[in-house]
């Protein structure tokens, strides 16, 4: 068997393992502040928590290719070997596909959360249908690249098979074209918002970093074009694989950073008031309607805790159970609210537009 003994198989195995850890840590605290810290999480969550699970299992196929000789000159692999690489091969084609695809729908169906409108609403159940019937197809379409399927690993026989080259680059082409889409839907809402220049900057460079994601699958498209007009697979199918790996996991990362902001302000909220002088007041059973900053967002708070600061602001730091009635999200649930002191508000980790919230500590 082949072992990862050379320059280009350690690559491989540094990239693949790399990005794939990088991709766990950040997911892990996209869910630790969706489920612990405010309580808030959905569908979109679970749909990125299943597109990781097949990054997974892509990069056990990566590696698994490696492990068969992927790097190697075709001619000084085995016939088991090559086998099994070939057959790898076409397992983590249709795996690369569908975790890319659960992790857009992750995205879209966040942007349905945070979006307000009619408008940007039908362009993103648009885009989610598109989305999900492409995917299907990909999948479906990679699967059944030739039938019947062993002849993709084996070429015994006779079979009917799809122009490889086309079928991989129209999916690498849709993959682009879509993540560009995602890339420019939330940009018209953030540049909208009353926000000081410093937050409304750092969010939107937090959503552009999904061009991250673009300009991977563009890096990838020429290591593409050579394994699909290639006779030697084992030798030039590495920078392809590996590409696909990092690909999926960096859009896992880029999908799940605007959601580590709830738990960045709360850590940052909890450093200032720790080293803040001592709250000039500390309010208890404070009612009314409290609008957070410049976001306009109404709140009552009954029997919450006030703090407010010798400079400006307040910070409210309790958990507290919820029940709205917006155009966003209806029902009831428990939470966290977090007010800062350089004149902005987060509530949940998202954007609110306006919401008239009733709120008791529990």
């Amino acid at each position: 068997m082949a072992l990862w003994s050379g320059r280009k198989e350690t690559e491989q195995v540094v990239v693949v393992v790399v990005f794939l850890t990088l991709a766990l840590i950040i997911l892990s605290l996209r869910l630790y502040t969706r489920v612990i810290v405010t309580r808030n999480h959905g569908p979109e969550d679970w749909f990125i928590a299943a597109a990781f699970c097949f990054s997974i299992t892509q990069a056990t196929f990566v590696l698994l290719e490696v492990h068969y000789g992927q790097g190697q000159p075709q001619d000084t692999l085995s016939a088991e070997n090559l086998l099994n690489l070939l057959k790898t091969l076409y397992k983590a084609i249709p795996v690369y596909l569908a975790g890319l695809t659960f992790t857009k729908l992750s995205i879209l169906l966040q942007y349905m959360r945070l979006f307000q409108g009619k408008t940007v609403h039908r362009i993103i159940i648009g885009m989610l249908v598109f989305v999900a019937a492409y995917g299907t197809w990909s999948v479906a379409g990679s699967l059944l690249i030739c039938y019947p399927v062993h002849y993709f690993w084996d070429r015994k026989g006779t079979a009917r098979c799809m122009n490889h080259e086309a079928k991989w680059f129209s999916d690498a082409t849709v993959s682009i074209i879509t993540d560009l889409i995602l890339l420019c839907i939330p940009m018209p809402f953030l540049k909208g918002l009353n926000l000081p220049y410093r937050q409304k900057v750092g969010l939107i460079a937090v959503f552009a970093l999904g061009g991250l994601v673009c300009l991977v699958s563009i890096a990838r498209l020429g290591p593409l074009y050579i394994i699909a007009t290639t006779n030697d697979v084992s030798l030039h199918n590495g920078p392809a694989a590996f590409l696909s790996s990092m690909e999926v996991n960096v859009a896992i990362i880029c999908a799940s950073l605007p959601s580590l902001r709830a738990i960045t302000l709360r850590t940052w909220s909890q450093r200032h008031l720790h080293h803040h002088q001592q709250p000039t007041s500390i309010r208890h059973g404070h009612s009314g309607w409290w609008r957070f900053g410049r976001q306009n967002d109404d709140i009552e708070l009954e029997g919450g805790q006030r703090q407010d600061l010798n400079d400006s602001g307040s910070a409210i730091t309790k958990s507290v159970t919820i029940e709205m009635s917006t155009k966003e999200r209806r029902g009831s649930r428990k939470s966290s609210i977090w007010s800062l002191p350089f004149h902005g508000g987060i509530f949940d980790g998202g954007i609110t537009t306006k919401a008239h919230i009733k709120s008791s500590i529990r």
